[in-house]
């Protein structure tokens, strides 16, 4: 059976509350090869179902493929904290700046908040490219700044482990 079929099974077995059909499903799709493709169905099947297993695989397999705009709407939409925090910190440090289209996707009240954070990394990376410290603090900042200013939403994206 393909991993697709192996997860309409699941989802019966979840529902009928059938434990070791559900648990031979889990090994069964954990075994089989998914593409990067269909990782983000199973972390939406796994997030419904509460399975940590599948949900943490698809994580994994996701989070090196995902560009900082759709790290944090998946971020948001799984909740998956950690997505939303890199995301969040990426855009902040990016060389290029938010683009428009980065900005229409996250909605003006997240850019806002980017862009003030981006203002103050922006003014102490120039203070410390004149002092030739190590940019490691800069990292710091970035992280830190994000945390307190999205704290809220970080906290909201945080899985409880059930759907």
């Amino acid at each position: 059976m393909r991993w697709n079929e192996w997860t309409a099974v699941l989802e019966l077995s979840c529902m009928w509350e059938m434990d070791k059909i559900r648990d031979i499903c889990v090994q069964k799709i954990l075994e089989v090869q998914v593409l990067p493709h269909e990782q983000q169905h199973l972390l939406e099947l796994s997030t419904k179902l509460g399975i940590v297993e599948i949900r943490d695989r698809a994580i994994q397999e996701l989070t090196g493929s995902l560009r900082s705009v759709k790290r944090i709407q998946l971020g948001v939409q799984f909740k998956v904290d950690s997505w939303l925090l890199e995301g969040y910190k990426e855009l902040v440090q990016a060389r290029g700046g938010i683009s428009v289209e980065e900005e229409d996707l996250l909605g003006w009240d997240t850019t806002s908040k980017l862009f003030r954070i981006r203002d103050e990394y922006l003014k102490m990376r120039a203070s410390t490219n004149a002092r030739s410290r190590s940019p490691s603090h800069l990292n710091t900042f970035a992280t830190n700044k994000v945390k307190e200013v999205f704290a809220q939403e970080l906290k909201d994206a945080i899985w409880g482990g059930s759907g």
